[in-house]
């Protein structure tokens, strides 16, 4: 048996399923998402953080000197 990894959007997933039933093949969809879980999560979790920083002009200074 061979395995096949195919990326597609969903158009071309639909032609492929049609194919595949067609050719009575055995197939598997699964949909992934776009974002990385871990990196949202820590997102929401700091957004619901009630710290703040403040902007001081040195800071600004350092994050802005390449500008």
């Amino acid at each position: 048996m061979n395995t096949f990894i195919i990326q597609a959007d969903n158009k071309i997933s639909k032609v492929l399923v049609t194919l595949c039933k067609a050719l009575d093949l055995s197939f598997e969809i699964k949909k992934e998402s776009p974002y990385n879980s871990d990196f949202v999560e820590m997102v929401l979790k700091s957004s619901n953080d009630e710290s703040e920083i403040s902007l001081t002009e040195d800071y600004k200074k350092k994050l802005f000197q390449n500008l």
